[in-house]
């Protein structure tokens, strides 16, 4: 028997789905009073879900991923109750950006309790993907720098409502893998190819503005995830007169004709001489060890970084680093060992629940399990070389595939089981 889907389950998913696009549309979140806001009535609104629940006479939702989030943010609020924090401003901004993060988590739990829930966020990842593609591609060529063609945001590199390229191109990261699974979805009626034609321009669309965007890191995280998606995502059950990976690759090859590739190519063309982006960073990754071995056990402090990193300076190449271009040293850096060992414990229990997924069914509840998995490890992936989790957005992105992830339905549900026909047995003739 499938989970019914009470108030509690609906409110919750409504939330996550307008709040995440509030963050994303609202300038990716960088900007105090967007994620304030959000925060804010994240907290309320997980507040009110949980009395809904216990109205229906239903228990808390529960996760085992929230046994190392509790634990971390217990960490946080360590480090700032015992001073141990060389910013304790920043760390209690960090605190609360986790209060918030923490009760979104909780509503995803929540809401996609149910394999509605899971295809509604399938269906919102398209649509959104459609959105985001379209309005970055227009802007790239008309706003001149300026963010909706009113907010100056050409001190940066701003690609559709994220001031940064690359947060842009970690966005298309997480929602590509979802919206490829509901674009290339079966269809019971009408003609299927010429549906997933329809349905592919807005993946291809994201794709296209990727390239529009430049992030060289980007485009080599999405290529990744359309080869994944061409062995992990693959509909093998599926009788389509054309391949969904074909399609995609195809019109989004069309697409980035027509917008050009100009800038990423002369970007990448840079890689082939002495880039000094990527010697910087692997500059400021190496300091983030020396940061940690000044405080190896709870760290410098959470966000602590923009303050303590000129006291370990190792060079001046004339600019500012606020973020360290790699979550991982900058996390180990300002949570120690014990920050890390929870961000391990995290991923571990992520990566245990998507190596028990199944590669060979077809069902579209299990394919945007798998989605789902794919954007939030290409996200991870692209934190190596990138501060892709100090956008609000993301984060809060990121952490919605994780409790996706790990809402494959058992195929003995109602809501999975395939209709089985019952053929009547043919006569065996007898010998006369």
């Amino acid at each position: 028997m499938t989970m019914p889907e009470t108030a509690s389950i609906r409110w919750a998913l409504r939330f996550v789905l307008s709040a995440l696009t509030i963050l994303i549309f609202g300038f990716g979140g960088v900007y105090d009073w967007v994620w304030c806001s959000v925060t804010a009535a994240a907290i309320v609104a997980a507040l009110l879900v949980g009395a809904l629940q216990l109205r229906e006479h239903r228990p808390l939702t529960w996760d085992p991923l929230f046994i190392p989030a509790l634990l971390f943010f217990g960490l946080v609020a360590l480090q700032w109750l015992l001073h141990t924090t060389s910013d304790r401003a920043a760390s209690l901004t960090a605190l609360v950006e986790l209060a918030g993060l923490g009760a979104l988590t909780y509503l995803a739990a929540t809401g996609l309790r149910t394999a509605r829930g899971l295809r509604k966020l399938g269906a919102w990842s398209w649509a959104l993907a459609g959105m985001l593609g379209f309005e970055a591609i227009a802007q790239a060529f008309s706003a001149n720098g300026r963010i909706y063609w009113f907010h100056d945001a050409s001190y940066a590199t701003p690609v559709g409502p994220f001031v940064y390229h690359n947060h842009f191109a970690g966005c298309a990261e997480l929602l590509l893998p979802l919206a490829f699974v509901h674009a290339f979805r079966r269809e019971r009626k009408g003609n299927a190819s010429l549906s997933a034609l329809v349905r592919g321009l807005c993946p291809a669309l994201l794709i296209a503005a990727l390239v529009v965007s430049a992030s060289r890191g980007g485009v080599f995280i999405v290529a990744l995830e359309l080869a994944g998606m061409a062995v992990y995502l693959r509909p093998r059950s599926l009788r389509f007169r054309i391949q969904p990976i074909w399609v995609l690759a195809g019109m989004a090859a069309l697409t980035i004709l027509l917008v050009g590739w100009g800038p990423l190519a002369r970007r990448l063309g840079v890689l082939g001489r002495h880039d000094p982006s990527v010697h910087d960073r692997m500059q400021v990754s190496l300091t983030c060890l020396q940061m940690f071995r000044s405080a190896p056990w709870l760290g410098t402090g959470m966000a602590s970084f923009p303050s303590v990193y000129p006291s370990f300076e190792r060079f001046d190449p004339g600019q500012i680093f606020l973020q360290a271009h790699d979550e991982y040293a900058q996390a180990l850096a300002e949570t120690g060992v014990a920050g890390a060992g929870l961000i391990l414990a995290f991923l571990g229990i992520l990566f245990w629940r998507w190596s028990a997924l199944g590669l060979a069914s077809a069902d579209l509840d299990f394919r945007l399990s798998r989605a789902a998995a794919l954007g939030a490890g290409a996200l991870l992936l692209h934190s190596s070389f990138d501060f892709e989790f100090h956008a609000p957005a993301l984060a809060a992105l990121f952490f919605v595939l994780a409790i996706a992830a790990r809402r494959p339905f058992p195929p003995q549900s109602n809501s999975m089981a395939m209709p089985i026909r019952h053929r009547r047995p043919r006569p065996v003739p007898l010998d006369a």
